[in-house]
């Protein structure tokens, strides 16, 4: 992304969003941004448009906290509206909807009706509409995407488990690892359950990841290198550092090492 793509997102959201805040009466009946799931999942494809949504999120966050109405919606995919309606493309392409749930028009509609209404009392200054949680993820037999397993999401936590045990393929591969003998095998289960996890936070086939490249080939990062630190050491009992895994040569690489330092 050049500097000048990431210029042109912010100024349609950020600069848009801060002059009407700025400009407008201080006392509106309503005061709405369109905003977008993806502040809250994250979505590194396009790192400014997300980071314009975030921006209209707290912007709406500071108008409740001082006395004036304001709500961000962040929205999923409209199934009924907009490129997504008309796009064969994007219907065909699981990869888009596997984290969000499409809303229609009906729903939109809807929820503007609710925060454009002034005798209603000011509630949440942020709204999703189409983002799942763990347990939708769950109810479909899929272990949730990477992200979720970060800290923000902890309180969904204890409805996964509630509602997936029998669908979690993580604990699945730390029971097997844990009672095979055989160290080839061993080695093979952790190659295994790695290559689902990049491939899930990269929403691509666990076939497209390659474990001769890097793990930054596969967008790992300071911090997903953390979660994978913490999940190396939680399944496998392997004490890793992030360098370790950040820095590494190769996905197997990274097998490796979570074999000869588990403690299992």
């Amino acid at each position: 992304m050049t500097h000048g793509q990431w210029q042109t997102t912010i100024k349609s959201k950020v600069d848009s969003s801060w002059n009407l805040d700025r400009l407008l009466p201080h006392d509106l009946d309503f005061f709405i941004l369109l905003s977008s799931v993806s502040s809250t999942n994250g979505f590194a494809a396009q790192s400014n448009y997300t980071a314009a949504c975030v921006f209209q999120d707290v912007l709406a966050q500071s108008r409740c906290a001082n006395g004036q109405r304001g709500v961000s919606i962040g929205l999923s995919i409209v199934r009924d509206a907009g490129y997504y309606a008309t796009s064969d493309i994007l219907h065909k392409n699981d990869a888009i909807t596997k984290n969000v749930k499409p809303i229609d028009m009906k729903q939109l509609l809807a929820t503007l009706s609710i925060y454009c209404d002034p005798n209603q009392p000011p509630s949440s200054s942020h709204v999703l509409l189409g983002w799942t949680t763990p347990a939708d993820h769950a109810a479909k037999g899929k272990a949730p995407p990477e992200y979720m397993n970060r800290p923000l999401f902890a309180p969904f936590q204890n409805t996964i488990r509630q509602t997936a045990s029998s669908t979690d393929d993580e604990a699945d591969a730390s029971t097997r690892f844990k009672v095979e003998e055989d160290a080839d095998k061993r080695t093979q289960i952790v190659l295994d359950a790695l290559v689902v996890k990049l491939a899930r936070a990269m929403s691509i086939s666990p076939d497209q990841v390659d474990a001769q490249n890097p793990p930054t080939y596969y967008s790992v990062d300071s911090l997903s290198a953390m979660n994978l630190r913490h999940w190396a050491k939680r399944d496998f009992g392997a004490a890793l550092e992030t360098s370790e895994i950040f820095g590494a040569t190769s996905v197997a690489a990274v097998v490796e090492l979570i074999v000869s330092k588990s403690t299992c």
